[in-house]
């Protein structure tokens, strides 16, 4: 698949990263720079811990920067790998973004069709907007096969039974708490046709999604892939509604 720009996740949080890192640099070279003379031996010594903690906030910047252009596409392929597909399912993303996941799946379909859904909030990802992702979709050559809307993932204004595939990639984890990640799920499942396939993947809860969805009607349940992403550990929970 192509590793078009999905954008940057949480720009702001890596923006202070990079922050932090040039300030403790600056601050540390600029103590040494002040007291070399004087107090060379203790001057050097705290300018070394400074530098260092700088290289700390800078290395996970990097990290976290390395994990939205690479570590999300493999992540992309592997959730798409978990669906069996034949080409004319009916694809919904619930938090699509920019299009990583939802094109993806647009890119399995012949006749199918797939829907993303986003409240398109900037602090989430870089560039994060309708407009953009429409212009991803002509960009990897399938717009005709997409189509985006706003919407938010608690109360998706979709029909019971309408999709035959639903998706989600580090969407949840943006809710305020457990009581409205279990309504997105619920939401998530009632969209779903009876047989119809579910992949979530999220970080920080993704412990807690498989006993909601057995809970609201889905089985066949794989939580068994584990991965890291952001230097945050998540999981890949696949199952299938009860026909």
């Amino acid at each position: 698949m192509a590793t078009t720009d999905y954008g940057i996740d949480a720009p702001q949080t890596l923006s202070n990263l990079y922050w932090r890192a040039g300030t403790f640099a600056a601050f540390g070279i600029g103590i040494y720079m002040m007291n070399r003379r004087e107090l060379p031996g203790p001057a050097f010594t705290l300018m070394l811990v400074l530098l260092l903690i700088a290289a700390g906030f800078l290395a996970v910047a990097i990290l976290m920067r390395q994990a939205s252009q690479t570590g999300k596409l493999a992540l992309r392929d592997t959730i798409i790998n978990k669906i069996q597909w034949t080409g004319e399912e009916k694809v919904l993303d619930v938090g699509c973004g920019r299009g990583l996941l939802l094109i993806a799946a647009a890119k399995q379909l012949k006749k199918g069709r797939a829907t993303g859904v986003d409240i398109w909030d900037p602090a989430s990802l870089s560039a994060n907007s309708q407009q953009n992702t429409i212009a991803m979709a002509k960009a990897e050559g399938v717009a005709d096969r997409v189509k985006v809307e706003t919407g938010d993932a608690r109360n998706l204004t979709y029909g019971d039974n309408s999709f035959d595939v639903v998706l989600s990639s580090t969407t949840l984890h943006e809710l305020p708490d457990a009581e409205n990640r279990q309504l997105a799920i619920e939401e998530m499942v009632r969209v779903t046709k009876p047989g119809g396939q579910i992949a979530i993947f999220d970080v920080m809860h993704a412990g807690e999604y498989a006993e909601v969805l057995r809970n609201a009607g889905v089985e066949q349940i794989d939580d068994s892939h584990k991965t890291w992403l952001w230097l945050v550990p998540g999981r890949l929970v696949v199952g299938r509604k009860k026909a």
